[in-house]
């Protein structure tokens, strides 16, 4: 059991490395350069398309993270009824899983909203005309939407490198 615990470790921190080193690439890269006057032209075609694969990619993650989370934690002791009675908060340990978790929560649902409604709509906008204020205030929601969930990512890093380590 040893051998399938350290596999879904590896796939856990292989998923989230892949969602979150994906979301800082199309933040830190891809934007920034589709934001210079040459590359404007085509830029809301390759944003869309872009996200629309990254969708699959990090909810693809998202289902891999949350399946190989769930059985880490059991296979570290903590059984099911722990998390009813309480004792899986407790201590220095259990509060970091709880922000972690809570964090991981926040990421999901900024992540639906994003994914399922304001990335779509502002890529709808900015392909029928870029220029109207609609499609501006749409996109720069998404971009902002985009920032907070790598900051969250980030944060979600954090607090697992402190529960692993004995918490905080």
């Amino acid at each position: 059991m040893h051998a399938v615990y350290i596999v879904s470790v590896w796939l856990h921190i292989v998923s989230v490395a892949v969602w979150l080193g994906g979301s800082l690439f199309l933040a830190l890269v891809i934007v920034p350069i589709l934001r210079r006057p040459e590359y404007r032209e085509g830029a809301a075609r390759l944003v869309y398309a872009a996200g629309v694969r990254f969708r699959t990619v990090g909810w693809t993650c998202f289902g891999i993270i949350v399946a190989t989370g769930i059985y880490n934690l059991n296979h570290r002791g903590n059984d099911w009824s722990y998390l009813w009675t309480g004792l899986l908060w407790q201590g220095r340990q259990g509060r970091a899983l709880a922000i972690k978790l809570g964090l991981v929560g926040a990421v999901f649902a900024i992540s639906f909203v994003h994914d399922w409604f304001i990335g779509p709509k502002a890529s709808e906008k900015l392909l029928a005309d870029p220029t109207s204020t609609d499609a501006q205030k749409l996109r720069a929601v998404a971009s902002w939407i985009g920032r907070a969930n790598v900051l969250l990512g980030l944060a979600i890093v954090v607090m697992a490198a402190l529960f692993v380590r004995g918490g905080i």
